[in-house]
């Protein structure tokens, strides 16, 4: 189309050079000043219509020339027809006629104007040099046309799994999923005041908030209207939000919808406590407890039982008594943005057996009380040291060994090595010259026995082979009954063994020979030869010995005869062992972000019985969260004995990352002047690692105007021959990982749509 725009504006330049006449009243001083351009009955922009530029302008004013143009710039002759999908805007060219002048303030052109009552720019004023006259442009851009009839009607939208935040939770960005031909291209949390929700804020109890979500349709659907307003209904999880027009863009294409919520409490169904002590005849109340996850322990109490009824109050100095009857009184009270369900059960330690949590106030979501009784137990042996010994300790070439003298009232339940970098070794590993391996003695108190205790930490000292050794607890357990011992070591070279010494004897006689390793001898390897062994033989060899010397090691005679290990029986493991029983179930795993268990089955496939866990023995754990070597440390308790240590692997997961693409707009007046940043085109979630971002194709028009960030925004440079169009661009987004996440790479199609 011929730019006759640009023609106009640039005669308008050229007259302007020429023009002698000052922006003043004219000679006269009696001309009527304009301060306002009215222009009325225009026929605005319709799909499928002609321009009609018959207008009305306000008293004062000829219209010189009236012209519609696209938002290329392309001028709209009086032949063409409106198009859907194009914006126009349409241009007046304003002169005054005699006897009026435009209003001007300090040299400036101070005049308002409205088409059809909607606010339009001035400018372009200038002052004929031919007539006098003053001469102006008026300036009004339209909406979008959109050909409704074309497009699929969106007449419902339904948002799901929308997060709605808890009390006391910070904001989040977690995108509701949504109806075909709509997306959610943002939303924001607001106060009912329209105050927006910072990072930093904290959505408050019982206080009115506001989700608003900003909806667009896809390419090829609309919202229908009704009096220019959005005909549209919207529920959120499944409640119904309200409905406006998105300010900025076409009510047909865009809108918001908001949705008034007042956050929850997260619920807690189960009061878990761990750190109980029960009672024990001679020992002080224990008040330490651990709770799980929205709640503290308001009071904890220890009460006795009398024959009356009327339970005494324990003081901390007081000590439980053997055959009398005890009971704790426990409040817990949830924490701020929790509360309590009706049937919340509560639990101590491990324990699988709930106790009722009682109301207590008037608020039973806020306070619970729990009451179990207890008869002490008798007052165990207490252990104040433990002494290991006959552990085999770590030779170059040598594989760990596993096995080690207790002192009594302990029973070992596993022997752990690793180097020094926490490596945790195998049956099958050998150790290594000059290195530093360190032995964990994982041990519990058999019945009757304790580890001592003072001022709540571990009391105890330990020694292995007759060296000072660390003592931990292990895993969460108490350090009442179970505890680690762990101590270093340095690795010594292997020694090759001396070669017994083959050569005779320089005075035959004076050495008694041994007898051969393989024979069992008749007598006793000390008996006397058939001479005197203080007789001198007249002629070498004439005293004989027991034994031909040629037949003969030559061990010393004062050394003991040592039986051939090779003919020492083994004794087999009893039944109760656990090592006796068939165990399956450890499985390599992959990373979960939470630790890591293995189904473990004992089976004793003889009898056909399986033992049972917690009954006949305990699972524990070492390093089973992360990606690398979990160890699983199997124990027996009850009526069985020993204990049996594996591994297994922890490998990475699967990157989490999901990509959406999301359609985005520019403008194509705005694109020919000046870089336009595109946000939200690329919607990632669930990352794990750096991001990577890169166009891996483009149509060749646009490509070379294209820059991502490593976030996905995208920048579209100034494009100075740009045109109007649906640019299809292809975005590989990468997740680099981390040290338990896979790298994983997703290739999106976006579009980016020039207006």
């Amino acid at each position: 189309m011929k730019k006759s725009l640009s023609i106009i504006l640039a005669a308008i330049m050229l007259l302007s050079l020429f023009t002698v006449a000052p922006i003043t009243a004219s000679a006269g001083g009696d001309e009527t000043v304009i301060p306002t351009i009215e222009i009325t009955d225009l026929e605005e922009p319709e799909v499928g219509a002609n321009p009609d530029t018959t207008c009305t302008v306000s008293q004062g004013l000829t219209v010189k020339k009236v012209e519609f143009a696209d938002d290329n710039g392309d001028t709209v002759k009086a032949s063409k027809t409106f198009l859907s999908g194009y914006t126009y805007y349409v241009q007046f060219n304003l002169e005054t006629q005699s006897g009026y002048k435009f209003n001007v303030v300090d040299d400036k052109l101070a005049v308002t104007a409205t088409v059809n009552g909607k606010e339009a720019s001035v400018g372009g004023y200038y002052v004929s040099t031919l007539n006098g006259q003053e001469n102006v442009i008026v300036t009004i851009t339209f909406d979008k046309l959109i050909d409704s009839e074309s497009l699929t009607p969106v007449s419902k939208v339904e948002l799901t799994n929308f997060k709605v935040p808890y009390v006391g939770e910070h904001k989040h960005n977690v995108m509701p999923f949504s109806t075909s031909g709509v997306y959610v291209g943002s939303f924001r949390f607001a106060t009912v005041g329209d105050v927006n929700i910072s990072d930093d804020d904290v959505f408050e109890e019982d206080v009115q908030y506001k989700a608003l979500f900003y909806i667009y349709c896809q390419e090829g659907f609309r919202f229908p209207l009704v009096d220019g307003k959005p005909d549209v209904a919207v529920t959120v999880n499944d409640q119904t939000a309200d409905v406006g027009k998105v300010i900025g863009y076409s009510a047909d294409e865009a809108l918001y919808a908001r949705l008034f919520f007042t956050p929850e409490k997260r619920k807690i169904n189960e009061i878990r406590l761990t750190g109980l002590v029960k009672p024990m005849a001679g020992e002080k109340p224990v008040y330490n407890l651990t709770t799980s996850e929205g709640f503290t322990v308001k009071s904890f109490d220890w009460y006795l039982n009398t024959p009356d009824s009327t339970p005494v109050l324990l003081n901390p100095d007081d000590v439980f008594e053997e055959g009398k009857s005890y009971f704790n009184r426990i409040i817990v009270e949830a924490n701020s943005g929790y509360a309590f369900t009706t049937d919340a059960k509560a639990f101590f330690n491990d324990e699988t057996e709930s106790f009722t949590a009682y109301e207590t106030t008037n608020d039973p979501e806020k306070e619970r009380r729990i009451s179990v009784e207890y008869a002490p137990a008798k007052a165990p042996t207490e252990i104040t040291s433990v002494d290991f010994t006959d552990l085999v300790e770590p030779v170059a070439g040598a594989h760990p060994a596993t096995t080690v003298t207790a002192p009594d009232g302990v029973t070992v339940y596993a022997v752990s090595w690793s180097d020094g970098n926490d490596n945790q070794l195998t049956e099958s590993d050998v150790f290594e010259a000059e290195k530093e391996y360190y032995a964990d003695i994982y041990i519990q108190t058999k019945s009757g026995y304790k580890f001592s205790v003072s001022e709540d930490k571990t009391a105890v000292t330990a020694a292995v082979n007759g060296k000072e050794a660390k003592v931990s607890g292990i895993n969460g357990y108490s350090k009442f009954n179970y505890l680690c011992v762990s101590t270093s070591f340095v690795t010594e070279n292997s020694t090759e063994p001396t070669q017994p010494d083959t050569t005779e004897p320089t005075e035959p006689g004076t050495t008694e020979p041994t007898q051969p390793v393989t024979t069992e001898p008749t007598q006793p390897v000390t008996t006397a030869p058939t001479q005197p062994i203080t007789a001198e033989p007249t002629q070498p060899g004439t005293t004989a010995p027991t034994q031909p010397v040629t037949t003969e090691p030559t061990q010393p005679q004062t050394e003991p005869f040592t039986e051939p290990a090779t003919t020492e029986p083994v004794a087999p493991k009893p039944s109760n062992d656990i090592g006796y029983f068939n165990l399956s179930g450890i499985k390599n795993k992959t990373y979960t972000g939470k630790a890591i268990s293995q189904k473990i089955t004992l089976v004793d496939t003889e009898n056909n019985y399986t033992l049972v866990p917690n009954t006949d023995y305990i699972v524990t754990y070492k390093n089973n969260k992360n990606v690398g070597t979990a160890t699983v440390i199997i124990t027996a308790v009850g009526d069985y004995e020993g204990s049996i240590i594996k591994t297994f692997k922890i490998t990475k997961a699967d990157n989490p990352i999901k990509v959406k693409p999301v359609t985005k707009s520019v403008k194509l007046k705005t694109v020919k002047k000046k870089s336009v940043t595109v946000k939200g085109a690329v919607k990632v979630t669930k990352a794990q690692g750096k991001l990577a971002c890169k166009i891996t194709s483009a149509p060749k028009a646009v490509k070379k105007y294209l820059k991502i960030s490593s976030k996905g925004v995208i920048t579209v440079k100034k494009w100075a021959k740009a045109k109007k169009g649906s640019y299809k661009i292809k975005v590989k987004v990468t997740a680099k990982g981390t040290s338990n996440y896979k790298s994983k790479s997703v290739t999106k199609t976006i579009k980016l749509k020039v207006k």
